[in-house]
């Protein structure tokens, strides 16, 4: 699983976003003024895994790109499961779903994933007024001493 900074109107969705949530996290978001949490993608297709509103307030709220671990099912141990007791989908689903737009209702899909140990906090700032490389140049990836994950952190030091 790796991190990359990719632009949130490239990400495809599977499912559909509650608009109420969307602005309630939004409003989080904009009042803590930093990113916190990676949207979960699969590689190749960019369908998502995991922050379908994460994604949509980073449209709305303009942001350039954001934090995404790109990961696979066959190679990242991720595990597809539903929140639905009458429905159960499947990987190629959510690629078709991804694919053709066609969205499954909120909170379908349930994907479990490795524990990442994950510390982030990039500034809103730094996502919305630049593009991918300079977001690159200014945030490293580092190991974190608690989980083994890695963790996002500024050049010019987080709080």
């Amino acid at each position: 699983m790796e991190c990359q900074f990719i632009k949130p109107q490239q990400l495809r969705p599977t499912e559909e976003h509650d608009a109420e949530a969307v602005s309630e996290l939004a409003a989080k978001i904009v009042r803590d003024g930093f990113w916190r949490a990676p949207v979960l993608i699969h590689r190749g297709n960019l369908a998502i895994l995991d922050g379908h509103h994460r994604r949509q307030v980073a449209i709305d709220i303009h942001l350039s790109v954001i934090p995404c671990f790109v990961c696979s099912y066959a190679h990242d141990n991720i595990q597809l499961g539903t929140w639905r007791s009458d429905y159960h989908p499947t990987a190629s689903d959510v690629f078709r779903a991804a694919a053709t737009g066609h969205l499954f209702p909120r909170k379908t899909t349930r994907h479990r994933f490795p524990q990442l140990g994950l510390d982030f906090a990039i500034p809103l700032e730094l996502l919305m007024e630049h593009g991918q490389s300079t977001v690159d140049e200014q945030l490293r990836l580092r190991p974190n001493a608690r989980g083994g994950g890695v963790a996002a952190q500024t050049t010019w030091g987080m709080p």
